[in-house]
């Protein structure tokens, strides 16, 4: 655990179905961004978020079931929504 006067960087894992621009922009606001391999399964995607203790950050809902995955393996998920799904502030 860190001490509450220790800051600790926010690191997210982002999933191939997040546009690089949200990448970049969470880069530029100073946080710590790694992006999926292409083609790895969820079930991968939810093991290398927890052994990285990095917030997955995705578009898709299948990570949102509880019957498909234990609390223990999930270390972080926000799971998000853009409408119109267009990034045109960033």
């Amino acid at each position: 655990m860190f001490p509450l006067t220790q800051k600790r960087p926010i690191k997210f894992l982002l999933d191939e179905n997040v546009n690089n621009k949200i990448a970049s922009y969470l880069t530029q606001k100073g946080f710590e961004v790694k992006i999926v391999p292409k083609g790895i399964k969820n079930g991968q995607v939810i093991e290398l978020s927890r052994k990285q203790e990095r917030i997955l950050f995705t578009h898709d809902t299948d990570f949102s079931e509880p019957s498909r995955y234990s609390r223990e393996q999930i270390y972080s998920i926000l799971i998000f929504r853009i409408h119109p799904p267009r990034l045109l502030i960033l």
